[in-house]
């Protein structure tokens, strides 16, 4: 064999010894991935599973517990700290299954949609992401909140007459706690 031809079976032995090297490498049990992992720094350590909605929180649950309604569940009373309308007067029935109700009389204050605003301000300063609608066909606007972790909230606030009814729904996947501004 001459020279260059020397050269270039040499460089084709090196390369098949490197392929082999690579892929005994990359077939080795310790470096096998789990099935499914398609990122780097996947493990083979099942994710943690969000505790059910049934389950209690220590220390941060209300003794009146939890409803299902249509939209989900709900805590059946709202954390301490968590904003109340101005000039709101608790809603005792009659609103359906909520977390919380009121009635806000005539004025600024019952303005649904600076009601609902004031929800999306308050949502924000407290981190959560969300946003407004409205208004809707019976004249409300929505304010709604989520931590993007299954804690979802939902504020209405339509007008009767000349009143605001304000109706909240507090997801079930949400603490029950309100961080402080």
């Amino acid at each position: 064999m001459s020279g260059p031809t020397i050269g270039r079976v040499d460089r084709l032995r090196a390369g098949v010894l490197l392929t082999i090297v690579l892929v005994a490498g990359c077939s080795s049990p310790a470096t096998t991935k789990p099935p499914g992992a398609t990122f780097a720094g996947a493990t083979s350590t099942p994710a943690a599973v969000a505790p059910s909605l049934d389950i209690e929180q220590p220390g941060l649950t209300p003794s009146t517990g939890q409803t299902d309604t249509d939209w989900g569940s709900i805590w059946n009373d709202l954390p301490p700290g968590f904003p109340l309308p101005p000039g709101g007067e608790p809603l005792e029935s009659g609103a359906g299954p909520v977390t919380a109700a009121w009635t806000i009389a005539s004025g600024a204050a019952a303005d649904p949609l600076a009601v609902a605003q004031r929800y999306v301000d308050a949502f924000s300063a407290a981190g959560y992401g969300g946003g407004r609608d409205g208004p809707l066909e019976d004249g409300s606007y929505t304010a709604w909140a989520s931590s993007g972790y299954g804690c979802d909230m939902l504020v209405t606030a339509m007008p009767r007459g000349e009143d605001t009814l304000v109706t909240v729904l507090y997801g079930a996947g949400c603490p029950f706690s309100w961080p402080e501004p």
